[in-house]
Parts: structure tokens; C-alpha cells; sequence
């Protein structure tokens, strides 16, 4: 199961740590991982917090390009 988070200013918001808890059930009752995708710039430090609300793993996406919003970039 994936989880796609967003950041805002590098925090990320309650609401994406609620959907991973969420996502976390429904994945336990399917038997499948929670993988989370993640991108920023100077986020790595997020990581175990993703993790913490039910990641299984974390792919992360940290470069200066994911600073702020690039439609180019994020589609």
C-alpha cells in the first residue's frame, strides 16, 4: 500500500501521519507494506517520523528541485 506524504515548509502536517496509522490497519488486514513517498528539500531528518506513524518503508526524494512547489518536477 502507498502513501503519497507532503511537507509543508519541511513539517509534515497531522493529517498525512493520521492517513499512514490509517493506511497501516488497512495494510495489516491485507497482509501488505506501507510504503511512503516523500519529497522536499532538507527533509531527510522527517524520516523516523514517517516511520513512527506506520511506514514499513520510506522512499525519500531530498533535493534542492523539490524546494517549493514545480509542476514541471512533481508531475
Amino acid at each position: 500500500m502507498w502513501v503519497i506524504a507532503e511537507q509543508v515548509r519541511g513539517d509534515i502536517p497531522a493529517v498525512c501521519l493520521e492517513i499512514i496509522g490509517q493506511a497501516r490497519k488497512l495494510a495489516d488486514d491485507l497482509g501488505v507494506p506501507v510504503e511512503v513517498v516523500l519529497l522536499g528539500n532538507g527533509i531527510s531528518d522527517q524520516v523516523d517520523l514517517l516511520f513512527f506513524a506506520g511506514a514499513d518503508l520510506v522512499h525519500l526524494g531530498d533535493a534542492p528541485e523539490f524546494d517549493g512547489y514545480q509542476s514541471e518536477i512533481f508531475t
